[in-house]
């Protein structure tokens, strides 16, 4: 599988060769990631100014931003095979560390880079801030060479991350969900400011039914279901404001595939099993497609917001097109992309490097929407890829076809809005 990404380029975050200490110019084609000749990646994460992915054969990949914990130090959030300075590494490099042989899964905090293995085990290298390798030492602990994430059962199934709350996630075999790390929101579930978790527990409140997917607003967890209900807890969602509530199913929500959460607006994004995209929270930059939209078709215009902090979520409609897979990736973003069913990628909100080279209508202030969506480029990217579109907060990767899609985005006919 061929990944391409573009975007923001100051700490090598599309992970390209040819990367130099002090560029900002961003890279605003898409061009194959500069994995090494033969390596196919079964899984890629990105975070703020990092990626982190593993290969089918098991090898771990590391890239752009260096730097955790004590740099005077030189410590790396990759460990002791890497030093601070420079401040990036580029282009993707593997880890040569023997616990890192055998890894399914990859996730990644501002410190820390972790891999579950095919055994089932969990082990992570880097910068223990707010307790998040679980180990039960006080946080502001360095790892130059990995660990094995303690208080886990044996045969973790899945493995997340919050990227910007430093705690770590997993779920076992039977399901159930587990963290350590920050929890001053009631990340635990207990509807208290417990700090820092030291050492991995099982999330309180969670009923029986498996958890498949969990993801994060600043404030708030969202778990994903085997039935098709997702719950949150931490701060409220729709209203962002105390007490702290204690995990609970979204009132009528059923039947949803996916989610999604984008914590820089506090946008909410759920997928149902038949594919309709649906959304709540800020409407900010566009990301509902819920406000007023002066300009036409050509995204020069004005745009005024309107929230919809409330339920039932309102509809987002792609023109011709239907929704098979939000994005994965960094949550810290303005903007919001979607794989469709015949692998187009199409993305709204707030137009920025990311979206790479775009039609001159577009060629205004990067606080300028994107409104109504729009297919990011013309040639289809194949359905029913591992991973399909991951973004980070300054750059994107699209898994493709072996041939380079054209260059340059193609303006959709106008949208439908409902809701």
């Amino acid at each position: 599988m061929t990944w391409y990404s573009w975007g923001y380029n100051d700490y090598a975050e599309p992970g390209r060769s040819g990367w130099v200490s002090g560029t900002t110019t961003p890279l605003l084609d898409a061009q194959p990631t500069s994995f090494p000749g033969g390596v196919d990646i079964a899984h890629l994460v990105v975070g703020n100014t990092e990626g982190v992915a593993c290969s089918t054969s098991g090898d771990v990949y590391c890239w752009a931003y260096l730097p955790a914990g004590n740099t005077s130090l030189g410590q790396c959030r990759f460990g002791n095979q890497f030093t601070y300075p420079p401040n990036a590494l580029n282009p993707p490099t593997k880890l040569n560390y023997a616990e890192s042989v055998g890894a399914v899964e990859v996730a990644m905090t501002q410190q820390g880079t972790f891999w579950r293995r095919s055994d089932g085990t969990v082990w992570g290298v880097g910068y223990n801030q707010n307790g998040e390798f679980g180990t039960g030492e006080a946080a502001t602990t360095y790892h130059g060479t990995p660990i094995q994430l303690t208080g886990l059962p044996a045969g973790v199934t899945h493995i997340f991350a919050k990227d910007d709350g430093l705690s770590t996630w997993a779920i076992d075999g039977s399901g159930r969900l587990w963290m350590a790390g920050n929890s001053a929101n009631g990340e635990d579930g207990s509807a208290l400011n417990h700090g820092n978790k030291l050492t991995h527990a099982l999330v309180a409140g969670m009923p029986a039914t498996t958890v498949t997917q969990v993801a994060f607003d600043y404030r708030t967890v969202y778990a994903l279901l085997s039935d098709g209900t997702v719950w949150t807890w931490g701060r409220n969602p729709l209203t962002g404001t105390t007490p702290l509530l204690a995990p609970a199913a979204l009132s009528g929500i059923t039947g949803i595939q996916q989610i999604f959460v984008s914590d820089g607006p506090s946008t909410t994004f759920l997928l149902t099993t038949g594919n309709v995209l649906q959304g709540f929270g800020s409407d900010s930059g566009g990301m509902l497609c819920n406000g007023s939209w002066s300009g036409g078709s050509t995204g020069v215009g004005s745009y005024v917001q309107n929230d919809h902090k409330s339920l039932p979520p309102v509809t987002i409609t792609i023109p011709g097109k239907t929704a098979s897979k939000l994005f994965r990736g960094s949550s810290s973003t303005y903007a919001m992309f979607v794989l469709t069913t015949d692998g187009q990628v199409w993305g709204w909100g707030v137009r920025d490097n990311m979206w790479g080279n775009a039609p001159p209508a577009y060629a205004t202030t990067v606080t300028t929407p994107v409104m109504p969506p729009y297919q990011v480029f013309p040639t289809s990217f194949p359905s029913g890829t591992t991973d399909g579109v991951i973004m980070a907060e300054r750059a994107l990767f699209v898994a493709g076809p072996a041939a380079a899609p054209a260059v340059g985005m193609v303006p959709s006919l106008l949208a439908t809005i409902v809701g």
